[in-house]
């Protein structure tokens, strides 16, 4: 509470309430401190020049390469270090007579080539270490050393389009392939420039069981994957994305779940026709198989249902797979950011809230306890993106 004194009355005065805006508190079970949070983008292509606000009354029109070096300069400037997931949409693949072309969809339509983006990210990498070397980076974070995540998603585009489509042909084997050439090709010009004593380059998928199927995911990681099996130094692939019903689990802090496997059919038929037909088998095959393959598992339930559901994950793996064992998370990415103005009711973890739900939910289970988690992003929509902005730290209540 808070009181006002009401104007030409001295020996008066109101009690107005104060709203609480906050976070609850996490009940804690482990004493680890969460890594500070990076703010990653929802990149959005769907011109050939995009618009930029550089302040309140000038707009400039800029490139894709121009548009994520602005981004990456201000990253730089801010010492910005961790991972960033550059978000680009889904896979996409097109066809001009009997040649295939490869790249992202954007929501109007286009497609924009794997030239493209990889031109945009050698943007944004630039930015970033001219920020970082010329612009004050170095003062403010003297040790950063950036991971820059290229991230698509397993979206499957015929469900989107009403004319007949061969289900999967957005994301065949061979766009894994080219995505694994284009950061093999970005990590070579860090080499080149000089950047690798604070540039890192990955690539990154959002899969999500009810976007597309898990044999045309499971083929595309295959040709992500299959690029490196030759003598050459393997980049890793994070998975972003969801691992929605993993086994059934209690809410966040009450008893521990029963670690199930998919509620979901693993009949043959089903499995190729059934797009939903995701088992436990399939989720660990996109996402843990070091040192190709680790998730960096979205967290946004607020009561923790995101980290049950990645523990039975990793509960699974440890049990059925002694080779590749318990998960080793390598972080946990949040939408904060990316809710504001939209009606996320329930799905709005702030980042360390969502780095706490993943890392005490494994911690309550030797079998798949982590010594840490290492990176903490939240992702924010490029359509709002001004200036570099840290992740506020959110008011947690007492």
């Amino acid at each position: 509470m808070q009181s006002a004194a009401l104007p030409n009355a001295p020996n008066c005065t109101i009690v107005t309430p104060t709203p609480t805006i906050c976070t609850p508190t996490p009940a804690r079970v482990s004493s680890a401190t969460p890594p500070p949070p990076t703010t990653s983008l929802y990149i959005k292509f769907e011109d050939s020049k995009q618009e930029l606000r550089i302040s309140r009354e000038i707009f400039r029109f800029l490139s894709n390469r121009e548009l994520l070096y602005e981004a990456g300069l201000d990253y730089g400037r801010g010492g910005v270090s961790g991972l960033v997931i550059l978000a680009f949409g889904n896979a996409d693949t097109y066809r001009i007579g009997a040649t295939d072309y490869f790249g992202v969809g954007t929501l109007g339509g286009e497609t924009i080539p794997v030239a493209e983006v990889q031109d945009a990210i050698e943007g944004f990498m630039d930015g970033w270490w001219s920020g970082y070397q010329n612009g004050g980076g170095r003062s403010e974070n003297p040790r950063a050393h950036l991971t820059i995540a290229a991230g698509i998603n397993n979206w499957d585009l015929c469900n989107l389009r009403s004319s007949p489509c061969n289900y999967g042909f957005n994301m065949p084997r061979e766009h894994g392939i080219r995505w694994a050439k284009m950061v093999d090709d970005l990590r070579k010009t860090i080499s080149n420039r000089q950047y690798q004593s604070r540039l890192e380059i990955s690539a990154a998928l959002d899969s999500e069981y009810r976007w597309g199927r898990p044999y045309i995911t499971r083929n595309w990681v295959d040709g992500y994957v299959g690029y490196f099996s030759t003598p050459t130094v393997a980049v890793p692939l994070y998975n972003f994305g969801a691992c929605e019903d993993c086994g059934v689990g209690a809410p966040w802090g009450s008893t521990p779940p029963v670690f199930t496997k998919l509620s979901l059919t693993n009949d043959e038929a089903q499995y190729r026709n059934n797009k939903y037909a995701w088992t436990l088998e399939d989720g660990l095959y996109v996402s843990w198989s070091p040192p190709y393959l680790a998730p960096v598992p979205e967290i946004y339930n607020e009561v923790g249902a995101h980290a049950w559901q990645w523990a039975t994950l990793s509960k699974y793996s440890a049990d059925t797979n002694p080779q590749k064992g318990k998960i080793v998370f390598s972080g946990v990415l949040t939408n904060w950011k990316a809710c504001e103005g939209l009606n996320c009711t329930g799905f709005k973890n702030a980042p360390e809230r969502g780095w706490i739900q993943l890392f005490d939910t494994l911690f309550q289970y030797s079998a798949i306890r982590l010594n840490y988690i290492p990176w903490l992003s939240d992702m924010q929509y490029q359509d709002y993106y001004s200036r570099y902005q840290p992740v506020p730290t959110p008011v947690y209540c007492k």
